[in-house]
């Protein structure tokens, strides 16, 4: 069974606040590698995911942000 990602991507107001993304300073992209997509479906049904958001909206209630699930298609190994 292919290994399953969620990604969380926030748009921040002030491109200084983060800087992970080289292309483009306002977006950062946060990645969690799961062993498939139950385990990870588990983990973002669970309570954890909701105090996390919870805490997150309160902290940072002007980024918006979008939560993607993806499924390992092809891994390359260099």
């Amino acid at each position: 069974m292919p290994a399953a990602v969620f990604v969380v991507r926030a748009t921040v107001s002030d491109p200084a606040w983060r800087y992970w993304s080289l292309t483009d300073p306002s977006l950062h992209h946060a990645m969690y590698q799961f062993t498939d997509k139950a385990a990870l479906d588990r983990a973002i049904e669970g309570p954890e995911m909701k105090r996390l958001v919870a805490d997150f909206n309160r902290d940072w209630p002007d980024v918006t942000r979008t939560r993607e699930v993806l499924l390992l298609a092809e891994e390359l190994v260099a």
